[in-house]
């Protein structure tokens, strides 16, 4: 039975939350992995299996059978991004109730906190994508399971094993959770006694063994590459990213370019602020450290939260070091964001209580979060590239361009999306600047008796070719008209030698 003042402390943090994720919900134009949920959910079931298996090999599809049924109301910005933003309210919610269930009301509110103001949480609730349906489903089960070990009440083990059965049809690497579960049920197990513990670790299995049939299929279909994703080579680097995320999102602010170039050295990705970051991954490392070492003499929360820090931030690696194809990406550590946020809350009272020292560290995370915060909402340099901003800009021209080059890696259909002009469109793609040489003379090739074309480009992280590729077609051709907005740029030609160019 949850208590009153409980249950409307569940509401106001999921109302505070929801506000959050709610604004600017239809800010930013779609992007790549955005298009594949409008193109793929609307298909009817043997045909969503085989876009799936084409597109999006390592989904599941029980986000898209829903989004099957709610694109029927349309498919506008909003709305499409509505039920990630209500998914991930709802968690929020639940990091209040696990807390509560784990530590007591001052815990709750922490991990409510936390996630609530969350940058990293925050973007993902305002994507039209799985990841926050993903968390809620992984923390509800662990919800569930807390419950069991306190009240031994059987209803609450099923809930469990339906919410992993939910979290594995989710996303592919719920079943991870599974692997958590298992050291907890070890770490309970004179507390369950033996029948219970079996039991337990029978739901665990069973729960497994419905999710092998896509976990088969996925093997079978992981062998074909899914393009460019957030980090390709060794996913160490990115594994300290995705850390150092968690607590602030994936930017802290404007920096020196100096400090972007060390950084994208350092981290192997773009931007970053490497002055910043290394501060702020200390002051996370010192803050989770302290927490689990302020649980050292409790077996069942050391492993709830060593163990998951360990299984969701290097479950993904193993398996892009096994499986080269499956990239390390932040998302799919997402469930990591449950420990994370306990060893958070505990480290950060700890440190408080330990003196000035660890005040200081305690305020410096609060100074960073609010940083982070404030270039979210009010920095435009750190919205999403708007792609839909760009295509509107090239149709609404009076005199229409011949094709549109879309500078960016597999974003041509968010352009298609959004452009209803007749121009056609072209893909530029150069991620190895060695075949710059190469690749422009095939574009110029295509080009050739086109009077007029634009070039929409986004994603300047690719420093190289942002650097040869403009200048390249302001060397080549004749520069009409350019719009900037953040992150994304369009550029309107004419098949003739810039103006003052020698002839050739």
């Amino acid at each position: 039975m949850i208590h009153r003042s409980t249950a409307g402390s569940f509401w106001v943090i999921v109302a505070v939350s929801f506000f959050l994720r709610f604004a600017e919900l239809g800010q930013s134009g779609y992007w790549f992995d955005e298009i594949l949920t409008l193109q793929n959910s609307p298909l009817p079931w043997p045909q969503m299996l085989v876009a799936l298996e084409q597109s999006e090999s390592n989904k599941p599809p029980l986000y898209y059978v829903f989004m099957h049924q709610w694109l029927k109301g349309g498919d506008s910005e909003i709305w499409a991004r509505l039920p990630s933003a209500f998914f991930g309210a709802l968690t929020c919610g639940l990091f209040y109730l696990l807390g509560y269930r784990l530590l007591g009301n001052w815990a709750g509110w922490a991990l409510a906190v936390y996630l609530t103001l969350s940058p990293f949480h925050i973007g993902y609730s305002q994507e039209a994508r799985m990841y926050t349906l993903f968390g809620l489903e992984g923390a509800a089960a662990l919800l569930c399971l807390v419950v069991y070990f306190q009240e031994k009440k059987t209803a609450y083990l099923i809930g469990f094993g339906l919410f992993s059965v939910l979290t594995n049809y989710t996303f592919s690497y719920g079943f991870f959770l599974l692997g958590l579960a298992g050291l907890l049920l070890l770490a309970q197990w004179k507390n369950l006694g033996p029948r219970r513990a079996l039991i337990a670790f029978a739901t665990v299995i069973l729960s497994f063994a419905l999710f092998v049939p896509w976990l088969l299929r996925m093997i079978h279909v992981s062998s074909t590459p899914e393009g460019v994703q957030f980090y390709k080579g060794p996913p160490w680097p990115a594994i300290a990213y995705t850390f150092y995320s968690l607590g602030y999102g994936f930017d802290l602010g404007p920096s020196l370019t100096d400090l972007q170039v060390l950084g994208s050295s350092y981290f192997r990705l773009h931007p970053t602020q490497t002055v910043l970051v290394l501060v702020a991954l200390a002051v996370l490392v010192i803050i989770t450290i302290r927490g689990l070492w302020a649980f050292r003499h409790d077996l069942f929360l050391l492993v709830f939260c060593l163990g998951g820090l360990l299984i969701f931030l290097l479950g993904p690696a193993v398996i892009s070091l096994l499986k080269p194809t499956v990239t390390y990406n932040p998302r799919y550590a997402f469930l990591v964001l449950i420990p994370f946020s306990l060893a958070l809350a505990v480290g950060g009272r700890a440190l408080w209580r330990d003196g000035l020292p660890g005040r200081t560290v305690v305020v410096l995370y609060g100074a960073f979060l609010a940083l982070s915060l404030f270039h979210y909402y009010g920095d435009p340099a750190y919205r999403r590239e708007d792609l839909r901003a760009a295509s509107r800009f090239v149709e609404q021209q009076p005199q229409q361009p011949h094709a549109i080059v879309v500078c960016a890696n597999n974003l041509k259909v968010v352009v298609a999306h959004y452009y209803h002009g007749p121009a056609s469109l072209l893909d530029f793609n150069v991620n190895d600047p060695k075949t710059f040489d190469a690749d422009t003379q095939k574009l110029a090739a295509q080009l050739n008796g086109l009077d007029r074309f634009a070039i929409v480009y986004a994603r300047p992280d690719h420093g190289d070719r942002q650097r040869q590729f403009i200048p390249w077609l302001k060397a080549h051709y004749q520069l009409l008209q350019e719009k900037n907005w953040p992150g994304t740029e369009a550029y309107l030609f004419a098949n003739r030698p810039p103006a003052g160019a020698l002839p050739q």
